[in-house]
């Protein structure tokens, strides 16, 4: 690391990534070394928001520098295979919602993070959101008796999703990761940490 900061660079300008660079640039963690997009405009008019070297081939951003971590915004039937060369360049990977385009790719990239010894995480704002949180908060005061259902509901009104999230292929037909991704999300927190008490609780048991 340089600085005491980690050496970052950002994969895909998309809108996600103008959130995750606000969030970066906001820290004391991150160093913001270079972006890269397809769009040669757009990836020089960000390199010079954020004072760092652009990039319009995602190959020669990995090849031409060494970071300690990866923002991934793109999406990733564009970049699956810069992806896995950064994790074995032992790159962290913080990749925007969802993790991959199905399952099997999602639990690919987690093998491989394990095997190299790096963090693969995916950054879901929406967990933070004050409902989410209330929930969160509720479970854990543990005062629940008896739990046997639980019916969760996400509202995206007006959201434009990009054109190829219909493509089957390039999207990998990925109903359940994508579009009910902040749902999974949530399960998974919500039961993370807890005692055995309260997944007893959650799973309806006495």
């Amino acid at each position: 690391m340089s600085e005491g900061k980690l050496r970052t660079a950002v994969l895909g300008l998309t809108d996600d990534a103008g959130i995750m660079l606000e969030a970066a640039s906001q820290t004391d963690y991150f160093r913001i070394q270079a972006v890269a997009d397809k769009d040669t405009q757009l990836a020089e008019k960000m390199g010079r928001q954020y004072n760092c070297s652009a990039y319009d081939d995602y190959r020669q951003l990995l090849t031409a520098n060494r970071f300690d971590c990866l923002l991934v915004a793109a999406g990733i039937y564009t970049c699956d295979e810069y992806v896995r060369t950064a994790m074995k360049k032992k790159m962290h990977i913080l990749k925007a919602a969802p993790a991959a385009r199905n399952f099997e790719e999602a639990a690919e990239f987690v093998r491989l993070a394990e095997e190299e010894n790096i963090e693969f995480a995916v950054a879901n704002p929406t967990r933070f959101a004050p409902g989410f949180a209330a929930f969160h908060d509720f479970l854990k005061e543990g005062e629940i008796a008896h739990l046997s259902l639980i019916s969760a509901f996400c509202n995206f009104g007006g959201e434009v999703q990009p054109s190829w999230h219909t493509d089957q292929k390039l999207a990998g037909g990925g109903v359940l990761l994508r579009n009910c991704y902040e749902i999974i999300d949530q399960i998974v927190y919500k039961l993370y940490g807890l005692t055995d008490k309260e997944i007893a609780i959650i799973e309806g048991e006495k």
